[in-house]
């Protein structure tokens, strides 16, 4: 997933996927999501997603309770839209923009994945924190 046109004209955006296990623990990235992250697939394999994603309310504490790839495993559900701050291999931080699904079970693969689609945000086109969630 290198390029895709985003519907807002003939640009191109570059997106970054990152596939989880149930734990939570990164599986694989992209080519894209390793520029964007600055790790490549075996440095960061294995890590938790706490390795790549600042979760935090605004009080400095995790949001690891309140995280949406809980529901991704047990309902199925897809998060649409949700901003993240990503911490890359070189420590800085940016605002991405995430979105989330539920891998079933297929072919050799027993156990279900999640999978989250970066986007990169314009520092002045911020929405918020808030996902939009939906069942699938």
């Amino acid at each position: 997933m290198h390029a895709t046109t985003s519907g807002r004209g003939p640009t191109a955006e570059r997106q970054g996927v990152v596939i989880f296990d149930r734990d939570r623990h990164i599986l694989v990235v992209t080519p894209v999501a390793e520029e964007m992250l600055g790790w490549t697939s075996e440095e960061i394999a294995g890590a938790h997603c706490h390795s790549i994603f600042d979760c935090r309310a605004a009080d400095g504490s995790s949001m690891c309770e309140e995280c949406g790839l809980g529901d991704i495993f047990e309902r199925r559900a897809i998060i649409e839209s949700m901003e993240l701050r990503m911490r890359s291999a070189m420590g800085a931080r940016e605002t991405v923009r995430a979105s989330f699904w539920h891998l079933p079970p297929s072919g050799r693969i027993a156990e279900p994945r999640a999978m989250a689609v970066l986007h990169p945000v314009a520092s002045g086109a911020r929405t918020g924190g808030v996902p939009e969630q939906s069942s699938a």
